[in-house]
């Protein structure tokens, strides 16, 4: 769709962007913007418990109020919060977000306790968990 728009967030530090700008086309991503996380010093390059959370839950917040009439695929994967912050911010904006697909990485079935409570309140049709080597589940 010639309308669509692709928004790239990441915990990853400022300081990465031009690598991963690369690796985005390299890989043949479209463009998009790119969300990274401040760092101004060695000391935060890292971030701290609840940091990574706490940057994608208002990078999100920002993109949803900059855009207000914009619908959204959330696409993240298991290895960090990205189920816990989708389904928060999809029980928030529920009609706002066509779908959530997380990329399995941890080998946890769509019944596991965490995905219960990470998508608790949030239409089961909604969010999908994806497999290397399934077909995209959305259409």
């Amino acid at each position: 769709n010639p309308q669509t728009r692709f928004h790239y967030l990441s915990s990853s530090p400022i300081q990465l962007l031009p690598p991963l700008q690369g690796f985005l086309q390299s890989e043949g991503f479209p463009p998009g913007s790119m969300h990274l996380r401040e760092s101004t010093t060695l000391r935060t390059l890292i971030p701290g418990e609840g940091e990574s959370r706490a940057h994608k839950i208002s990078a999100i917040a920002r993109l949803m109020e900059d855009f207000p009439q914009r619908r959204f695929l959330l696409v993240g994967d298991s290895g960090e919060l990205d189920p816990e912050i989708y389904g928060e911010v999809a029980r928030k904006h529920g009609r706002r977000i066509e779908g959530i697909v997380i990329r399995d990485v941890t080998a946890q079935d769509r019944d596991a306790a965490r995905y219960a409570a990470a998508f608790e309140g949030v239409d089961a049709a909604a969010w999908h968990i994806l497999r290397d080597g399934q077909p995209w589940p959305l259409r």
